[in-house]
């Protein structure tokens, strides 16, 4: 959910649909093998354009990307080669030569050797569309005008051939038997259920963080939803982007990602998605996901606020109580986990604001209470306060590395 420190700017809203054609697939034919070889910082929309978004409009279409009502022609679905279909592997790109070529090397090593890869340039002006069109097939690179992540990645999937959609961020790396691993799930026998209602739409699976130069960061242990998992994905997004892929049948039905989302857009399409689908997940490390500081302390505001408009949005006046408190249970533990890390940031005033919010949903959760003590206390005490408060309840999630600060005391530390 948090971005890089390559960002985006904010792309403009289209004003028309974008529609997909149907697409023949290319007949298996043997690959050569490979050839040797986030955007300036974006802001959350807010006021009339988060207003304006009820229930209803969140849930249907995305209104810049709607599928046009033809269903496509894949292995998985009419039983040619049904366990090991096609994949296209989704790469949105800006200003990404640093770590690009790296990226596409994980990609190029799977074991798995059924797929292409896109890249979408989205409008660079380093070398990044250079780098990718010199490693050549199965590698294709698009350019277009810059217009942000989201329209990025759907003008990926239109131009993809694959039944399979796998998404991947270009600095983040995937192991090799990462494909070989998640492409089996999707076949029929291996379903959770059947028709579909019951078949998988989503596989994922575990990542692990690491620091610009690829060093291992703290990674908390976390297990990961299958089957029916719309109330567990309204609690936390369990899915980063780059352990995706997706039935490119499932994204035909709900959409892509909506455009008008910069944060938090790919939690966006995996609740669309769990609505219809059952989700699957391989219980190991596959992704290595690249943070960077400002995606903890610069950006951390904007994507805590993108969030909440997802979970805000999420349900529809039909929904039971269920995902009702399923949501409230989200939106406390993001506001709560928002306020904790600030606190291990050493920023207090920010961490009130949030304990406020997580105040109105569960105003006797004993976190709350101390958190507002820790805030009001001088630094040196304050830490004190959470050294002490880590022993004796080690379980509470403190921020995304499991403890109070760990990940960005870290990355200051390598810095330094």
């Amino acid at each position: 959910m948090a971005r890089t420190s390559r960002c985006w700017p904010i792309p403009p809203v289209a004003t028309t649909a974008t529609r997909w054609t149907s697409r023949s697939r290319r007949a298996t034919r043997r690959r050569s093998p490979p050839q040797a070889g986030r955007w300036p910082q974006a802001t959350t929309r807010s006021g009339s354009d988060a207003s304006a978004s009820g229930p209803a409009a969140t849930w249907a279409h995305s209104r810049t990307f709607r599928p046009a009502s033809s269903g496509f022609s894949s292995g998985v679905l009419h039983g040619r080669k049904p366990a090991v279909p096609e994949v296209s592997v989704i790469i949105p790109a800006y200003n990404a030569e640093r770590y690009l070529r790296e990226t596409l090397e994980s990609v190029l090593a799977q074991t798995y050797r059924d797929f292409e890869v896109i890249v979408v340039d989205d409008g660079s002006t380093d070398r990044t569309g250079a780098i990718a069109a010199g490693f050549g097939p199965p590698v294709r690179c698009i350019r277009q005008a810059n217009a942000g992540p989201s329209p990025a990645r759907n003008r990926g999937i239109r131009e993809a051939r694959g039944a399979l959609i796998a998404f991947l961020d270009a600095d983040d790396l995937w192991l090799p038997e990462k494909l070989a691993e998640q492409v089996p799930l999707f076949d029929p026998s291996a379903s959770l259920g059947a028709g579909p209602q019951g078949s998988v739409g989503l596989v994922y699976c575990h990542a692990e963080r690491m620091d610009a130069e690829g060093r291992p960061l703290p990674t908390p242990e976390a297990r990961k939803p299958t089957g029916r998992v719309l109330e567990d994905f309204l609690f936390r997004n369990h899915c980063p982007t780059s352990a995706a892929v997706v039935r490119r049948e499932c994204l035909e039905r709900v959409g892509g990602f909506a455009e008008d989302y910069i944060w938090a857009e790919d939690w966006h399409l995996w609740l669309r998605l769990a609505r219809h689908y059952a989700f699957a997940a391989v219980p190991r490390v596959l992704v290595r996901h690249r943070v960077h500081p400002s995606a903890l302390t610069v950006q951390a505001e904007n994507a805590y606020f993108g969030a909440r408009r997802v979970l805000e949005t999420a349900l529809t006046e039909g929904d039971g109580a269920a995902l009702r408190a399923a949501r409230r249970r989200g939106l406390h533990r993001l506001d709560r986990n928002q306020a904790l890390g600030w606190l291990g940031a050493g920023e207090p005033r920010k961490a009130r604001r949030c304990l406020a919010a997580a105040f109105r949903s569960r105003p006797l959760d004993p976190h709350l209470w101390l958190g507002f003590v820790a805030s009001l206390l001088p630094g040196a005490a304050r830490r004190q306060v959470l050294g002490l408060w880590k022993r004796v309840a080690p379980w509470v999630p403190w921020d995304r590395s499991g403890r109070p600060g760990e990940l960005l005391a870290e990355l200051q530390r390598r810095e330094n």
